[in-house]
């Protein structure tokens, strides 16, 4: 997943103490490096960002609609991926010895396209179904097994267990 796109939020009033909270919204064109994930528009990032004296706390949602081939039959599926994120940021002098999500306020700005890249690199699926008991295709033929029966499957004897259909034919 590349990410050549910078969206900076800039929480100076945030650090000085002129504000308690920022509210957000961006919209991200994405650059997925996956062929099989279509984007259906672009990632919406949303939320707010809190002082909470040292430490800044951001709390949004990240939505992206996208559609993929079924990972059995090979058909389009459209899914939506939504993501609460919860993350707490700290200046380059401040950072917890403890592990743990953060983020790095540099300059007094967020870079919200990074945050917005690592959540989709982390929970867009691997693979999808267009449903839980979904048939596939034919390993022979390559029919969908959901639109059609073939013959195949009744006709094909794995050529390892050959023997054995003399032994229950008789």
């Amino acid at each position: 997943m590349a990410n050549d796109k910078t969206v900076l939020l800039d929480i100076s009033t945030l650090l000085s103490g002129e504000e308690t909270l920022r509210k957000f919204d961006v919209s991200l064109n994405p650059d997925i490096d996956d062929p099989d994930i279509v984007p259906d528009g672009a990632v919406r990032f949303a939320g707010v960002v809190k002082e909470c004296g040292g430490f800044v706390r951001m709390e949004g949602k990240l939505t992206f609609g996208f559609s993929s081939p079924c990972a059995r039959c090979l058909e389009t599926v459209r899914s939506a991926l939504e993501v609460n994120v919860e993350l707490d940021g700290f200046e380059p002098d401040s950072i917890p010895d403890q592990d743990g999500d953060y983020f790095i306020v540099e300059d007094s700005r967020i870079d919200l396209g990074a945050i917005v890249y690592e959540y989709l690199g982390i929970n867009l699926p691997t693979r999808l179904l267009c449903s839980e008991d979904c048939k596939g295709l034919c390993p022979h033929c390559g029919i969908n097994l959901n639109l059609e029966d073939c013959d195949c499957a009744k006709k094909q004897v794995d050529p390892r267990l050959a023997g054995l259909m003399d032994f229950f034919n008789e």
